[in-house]
């Protein structure tokens, strides 16, 4: 009986035993399982941040590169507008001289009487020519 009492006790203990360890592997598994649940939730959660943040610099990024651009544009359109504007002084300075010029030109020719009467006389073509001549060749700008 001895015998047959140890063997149970045996049995008893490795059946302990055996039920201790496996409680005590699952206690270890469902430990480790929340550690990686927790671990990829993390993981998740970095990911999701790191993304939105390169998204937002993306997006500034992007609005810089606009802004640069339109101020590009402006500053482009208004180096032309400036360039026109000078043009347009140019201009009208050029068509002021020619007018001021063309006004010394009426002061300084008088055409005789017959040339005011028949002015495509040879005669008179030939004065107009010689007169203007001599005035191009007096004629300085009162600058």
């Amino acid at each position: 009986m001895t015998r047959y009492r140890r063997r149970n006790e045996n049995a008893a203990t490795w059946f302990g035993w055996t039920a201790a360890s496996v409680v005590f592997a699952l206690a270890a598994y469902g430990i480790y399982y929340q550690f990686v649940v927790h671990a990829v939730n993390k993981m998740s959660q970095d990911l999701i941040e790191s993304s939105s943040n390169a998204s937002q610099k993306a997006l500034a990024r992007s609005r810089e590169l606009q802004l640069e651009q339109q101020r590009q544009r402006e500053e482009k359109e208004a180096k032309e507008a400036a360039a026109v504007e000078a043009q347009l002084r140019i201009q009208r300075l050029v068509q002021a001289k020619l007018q001021q010029k063309e006004k010394a030109w009426e002061a300084y020719y008088k055409p005789t009487r017959k040339c005011i009467e028949d002015p495509i006389t040879t005669e008179c073509a030939n004065a107009h020519i010689r007169a203007r001549n001599a005035f191009e060749a007096s004629y300085k700008d009162p600058d």
